[in-house]
């Protein structure tokens, strides 16, 4: 496999940033318009469902900037293999 190393810069780390807040916006947003109250089961398991997906993508993404808040502190670029 080949790949070459790129420098991502604090501009590049800030736009991931962006997007990953865009994306934490866009799930949280899903969340809210959720049906709420009693629900029959069929509709109550995918409501629960579509809650689980959603909690994990918020995890994921709250975890992803965290990560690139932390590389974001350093004042050099990040070498990033890219494939």
């Amino acid at each position: 496999m080949h790949f070459k190393i790129m420098k991502l810069t604090t501009q590049d780390i800030e736009q991931d940033i962006a997007a990953f807040e865009a994306r934490l916006s866009a799930a949280r947003d899903k969340i809210s318009k959720l049906p709420e109250g009693y629900l029959p089961y069929r509709e109550y398991k995918k409501r629960e469902h579509a809650r689980r997906v959603l909690n994990d993508e918020i995890d994921h993404v709250e975890n992803l900037i965290r990560i690139a808040m932390s590389y974001n502190e350093t004042d050099e670029g990040i070498n990033c293999p890219c494939f």
